[in-house]
This record gives C-alpha cells, sequence and structure tokens, in this order.
C-alpha cells in the first residue's frame, strides 16, 4: 500500500470533513430554534394565564405591551421557526446523503488500495 492517499482521496476526505462541519452547525442551529420553540411555548402558556398587564423587554427597556399583540408576536416567531427548521432538516438529510455516498466512495477507494 502506497505511503501517501491519492489526491483524489484526499481531497474526498476534506470534502467529507466539510460537509461534517457543515452539518455540525445545522444540528447547532436545530438545537437553537428548537430550545427557542420550547421558551415560546412556556411564554404563550403564561400569557394565556396571565389577567394582569403584560410587559415586553425591548433593547433593554421594559414597556407594556396589549396582550393579544405580544401573543401574535410569539405565534409568528414560533411559526417562523418551524419553517427555518422544516429547512434545515432537509439541508441536515442532503448533507447526510451526500456525506454517505462520499464515504462509500472513500472506501471503495481504499478498498481498491489495499489490492
Amino acid at each position: 500500500m502506497p505511503a501517501e492517499l491519492p489526491k483524489e482521496v484526499q481531497e474526498d476526505l476534506l470534502r467529507l470533513q466539510a460537509i461534517q462541519r457543515q452539518l455540525q452547525m445545522i444540528v447547532a442551529q436545530e438545537q437553537q430554534l428548537e430550545m427557542e420553540n420550547m421558551l415560546i411555548e412556556q411564554a404563550l402558556a403564561e400569557l394565556k394565564e396571565c389577567k394582569g398587564k403584560v410587559y415586553k423587554n425591548i433593547g433593554g427597556i421594559i414597556i407594556e405591551k396589549n396582550k393579544e399583540a405580544v401573543e401574535k408576536e410569539l405565534e409568528e416567531k414560533k411559526e417562523n421557526n418551524k419553517l427555518k427548521l422544516d429547512t434545515l432538516k432537509k439541508q441536515e438529510e442532503r448533507l447526510k446523503n451526500n456525506a454517505k455516498s462520499l464515504q462509500e466512495k472513500i472506501e471503495e477507494a481504499l478498498k481498491k488500495l489495499k489490492k
């Protein structure tokens, strides 16, 4: 077996590593959005129980806001996060498929080198 891998295999390995880094970033973004949606759900549950005034933190200040307006903002934010999550899941699936086929290609090339 040669001491050094062929250039094409080395490039494939680099591409595979790049895909793995992209997958890690996507998973981190998904986790962040899921956590944000959990907090939104908690806030919406609290708003439904709320009978008094509602305040919102905006840019370091707290202002009184209409309860229905805050609920609407949170629902919209939750829906936007859901759309982003759907997009990230599709990207993740596509990257996983790319990684799998690239990994198979690398394994096949390595098998040929061993012969």
